[in-house]
């Protein structure tokens, strides 16, 4: 793994990350970050949105561009929301993706061969 390349992904874009609390010094960027080891993605994280309100209008916004696209639009998630609502600390956090790292470390060209399921097609 030493011998590979490795870079991170930060400044995402806004629209993009749905869940990401947008940078407030420019809010066309999203507190979103993505690792790679060569070009395998092993992390992504970001800082929690915890407005409810910006989430009620990103989820309308998405449901609008859904719809114009003629695809299945999904009901805002209700429960959600709520939750949101009745308060969240600022937290953020960053999964790691464990069996991408089995992956690189033994040199299989895809996970379906180091996991014991079948992935679907």
């Amino acid at each position: 793994l030493q011998s590979i390349p490795s870079s991170f992904l930060d400044d995402y874009p806004a629209p993009l990350a749905l869940l990401s609390r947008l940078d407030e010094s420019d809010p066309r960027i999203a507190r979103r970050v993505e690792g790679y080891i060569g070009d395998i993605e092993i992390a992504n994280g970001f800082e929690e949105l915890t407005d409810a309100e910006a989430y009620r209008k990103r989820f309308v916004t998405d449901q609008a561009v859904r719809k114009s696209r003629n695809l299945p639009v999904p009901p805002l998630p209700e429960r959600f929301l709520t939750s949101i609502a009745s308060g969240l600390p600022p937290c953020a956090g960053i999964a790691l993706g464990m069996d991408r790292l089995v992956q690189l470390a033994i040199g299989a060209s895809n996970l379906s061969e180091i996991i014991p399921f079948r992935l679907p097609e």
